[in-house]
């Protein structure tokens, strides 16, 4: 009998599961020091000011779920146990929940150890150290008092009868247990957790004591709904509560992990400029001041730093804005079925859309070829369909255009951040990126928008028709630069900071925009050129595939000067320069014999346009020092004058006397 025993079925699936289980959670109790440790290496390595990048909070994302798994999983296994291994009912009950009170308390288990010293919470998101301290407690306090309520309650809830008098009993000492739990939680009313929710208003923490019972009323609602009779209705807003508090929970860390994300990408583009603005100090150390009023360099049309604070700021608004709406989405998503008040908004019609549908009524004879080839029996007709339009459409409408509009004015600060710390993209390009975004959010906000409005493009198009004729007549060139606008951000012509010359103005192209382009001269003057210009007409663009180019310096000598000496003289100095390029390689030429000099050429290359008219004029500087040393002149332009000083008519007598 022991060795039947032994071998029952029973028995073989508890040895199945109980090895693994033992040899799992073995492994997770060797590798909880080791994980502990990790988290306070990566806290030391995100607190640092220096980090760009992620892979610290990621890492000790993982840890902290690894560290928060180890009594869970007890409980886990244990319910696995008694669910699988033993052909009790009572038992297997109890394994269902301690299985379901696993995993609540893994939740709870994770956000401990998050706030906790060392923790992804206080470290790398920057949390309140109080606040993080007195949630710990809190947590603690929930274990202390609901845990061994809750797993009753899972367990007994899961044999008999929905409602039957252990599992009431059980949910009412449960709900009574939450509510000392969070009147902990939000009593007294200054404590840091209420600090922290009121701050935003001064109005909002002065009545904080009329909503701040309002999470230990709800647990007091749902034991006295089920002392009334309506047990189920009880649990199952309950149930919702728990996933309502689990969703917003996770949208929090995924807004924190995105800012923290942010913070490292803000801090990697601000080493570069760093590290940039290093390398033009150690560039210019050997250059020589420019004489007053003279430019040395091509002038910016802004710098980068400001764009990385502004754009910081936009996307830090549009990641707490997209949490929001996510938020609100999830909370509408989890109760919209349960609450009957939400169910009215889709009764309550505002008004009628009619369309024109086609509807197949069958086979009644008619013969129709379809794709394959064979013919087919079937009858399709026109039908005009009434749609409603309700209150809850108007409100789906307008909270779609609250994205839209939030979407389209802070998306490009997330944008630009996060491609300004890719070396691969210039300014032009990020720009680009940008613009289009934005027009395609638009584009596609404003549609969803009337579409759930009951606008329908085959109701609106004869409308758009006679607007595009009227328009076309009436707004030709608005739309001209429209569409060259669209042009410019794609095929990319011109890109911002580009060097480009129009009409015989130069300068920098600053801003592109959906009637015009603006150009910053040298004079800091802007020049608004209309963007079909630069699809239609005639651009110089300096700097489009390259922004190599060449200076030439034209150099006169006297008659009879050595010429292999002079224009040695002139590629010495020139190949002697620091912004002067090896290759190509300077050349200097003797070009022609001018009417007073030996006219010389020097050509060389600069690998930019920012130093071109300091580098210009250092050369002319130096070669003019070396040809005074090497007794080299440059000629003044002669001029032979004739000079007649007697009067005409003395001399047409002198000329016919002789």
């Amino acid at each position: 009998e022991a060795l039947s025993g032994i071998a029952s079925p029973g028995m073989g699936r508890l040895v199945l599961i109980a090895f693994p289980a033992v040899v799992a959670l073995a492994l997770l109790l060797l590798v909880q020091q080791r994980a502990r440790s990790g988290i306070t290496e990566c806290a030391a390595l995100a607190a640092r000011r220096s980090c760009i990048s992620l892979l610290p909070t990621l890492r000790a994302l993982l840890l902290t779920f690894g560290v928060a798994a180890e009594w869970p999983l007890v409980a886990v296994l244990a319910g696995c146990l008694c669910r699988f291994a033993a052909d009790s009912v009572l038992l297997s009950q109890i394994g269902v929940g301690l299985i379901q009170f696993g995993g609540i308390s893994l939740w709870l288990n994770c956000w401990r150890h998050a706030v906790g010293p060392d923790g992804v919470a206080v470290v790398h998101f920057g949390w309140n150290s109080s606040l993080c301290q007195m949630i710990r407690r809190w947590i603690h306090l929930v274990f202390l008092v609901v845990a061994a309520p809750l797993a009753l309650f899972l367990a007994a809830r899961q044999g008999g009868s929905p409602g039957d008098m252990l599992e009431r009993i059980l949910f009412i000492v449960l709900m009574l247990a939450m509510t000392a739990a969070f009147i902990r939680l939000c009593l007294p009313l200054n404590n840091p957790f209420m600090r922290l929710v009121s701050s935003a208003s001064s109005l909002l923490m002065k009545s904080r004591w009329l909503w701040a019972g309002v999470p230990a009323v709800f647990p007091i609602g749902m034991a006295a709904l089920s002392l009334l009779g309506f047990h189920y209705t009880a649990v199952q807003l309950c149930v919702r509560f728990g996933f309502t508090l689990v969703t917003l929970s996770t949208v929090l860390l995924g807004h924190e992990l995105l800012n923290r994300w942010l913070t490292v990408s803000r801090t990697r583009t601000r080493l570069q400029q760093a590290r940039d603005r290093a390398m033009d100090r150690d560039r210019q150390q050997d250059t020589e001041p420019p004489a007053e009023g003279t430019p040395s360099s091509i002038p910016p049309t802004q710098t980068e730093e400001v764009d990385i604070e502004v754009f910081g700021l936009q996307a830090r608004s549009l990641l707490k804005n997209i949490a929001l709406f996510v938020a609100l989405g999830s909370v509408w998503g989890i109760w919209s079925d349960v609450l009957p008040a939400l169910r009215v908004l889709d009764r309550e019609t505002l008004w009628y859309v009619t369309e024109t549908v086609v509807v197949d009524e069958g086979t009644d004879g008619t013969e129709v070829i379809d794709g394959s080839g064979d013919a087919v029996n079937q009858t399709l007709r026109t039908e005009v369909v009434r749609r409603p339009v309700t209150v809850g459409s108007l409100l789906l409408a307008a909270f779609t255009l609250a994205i839209t509009i939030v979407a389209v004015r802070q998306l490009p600060g997330l944008i630009e951040v996060v491609l300004s710390s890719q070396s691969g993209l210039d300014r032009g390009a990020r720009y680009a990126v940008i613009t289009v975004t934005r027009y395609v959010l638009l584009l596609v906000g404003m549609t969803t928008f009337f579409s759930l409005l009951g606008l329908r493009w085959t109701q609106v198009q004869w409308l758009a028709a006679g607007l595009s004729v009227g328009l076309g007549f009436g707004l030709q060139e608005v739309f001209a630069n429209f569409v060259s606008g669209i042009i410019i951000l794609l095929e990319r012509p011109v890109r911002i900071g580009d060097i480009v010359t129009i009409d015989g103005i130069s300068g920098v192209v600053s801003r592109i925009r959906i009637r015009a382009t603006s150009i910053t001269d040298w004079d800091r003057r802007e020049y608004i050129v209309p963007n079909r210009e630069f699809v239609t007409g005639k651009l110089l663009n300096w700097t489009l595939s390259d922004t190599t180019n060449r200076v030439v310096i034209h150099v006169g000598v006297a008659y009879g000067t050595n010429t292999d000496l002079a224009r040695g003289i002139m590629l010495e100095v020139a190949q002697s320069h620091k912004d002067v390029m090896t290759e190509p390689a300077p050349m200097a030429t003797f070009e022609k014999f001018g009417d007073s000099a030996l006219e010389l050429v020097l050509r060389a290359y600069l690998p930019n346009l920012d130093n071109r008219l300091q580098t210009i004029t250092e050369l002319h500087t130096e070669i003019d020092r070396r040809f005074a040393e090497a007794g080299i002149s440059i000629p003044f332009p002669q001029r032979d004058v004739h000079m007649y000083t007697a009067t005409p008519q003395a001399s047409a007598r002198r000329l016919g006397n002789g």
